[in-house]
């Protein structure tokens, strides 16, 4: 196998987590990021009784943007 092949095991020290200080630092434009958020299950049977009122602001300000779907 060649070297660019094989798996390194990633210790906390190498995670991109650890830059994250908010879902802010997650949420926009960004062309180079290796994964994205596609959509939600957001239908009236697919959310439960919560309180999403205290759900970070950054997050709570792009849900309007998000529309529902049913496969």
């Amino acid at each position: 196998m060649a070297a660019s092949l094989r798996c390194h095991p990633m210790t906390l020290e190498d995670s991109d987590a650890l830059s994250w200080r908010s879902v802010a630092d997650l949420i926009g434009d960004h062309p180079e990021a290796g994964v994205a958020l596609i959509g939600a299950g957001l239908n009236e049977r697919s959310l439960t009784p919560g309180r999403c009122d205290l759900g970070p602001k950054a997050f709570r300000a792009v849900l309007p943007r998000f529309s529902t779907y049913d496969v």
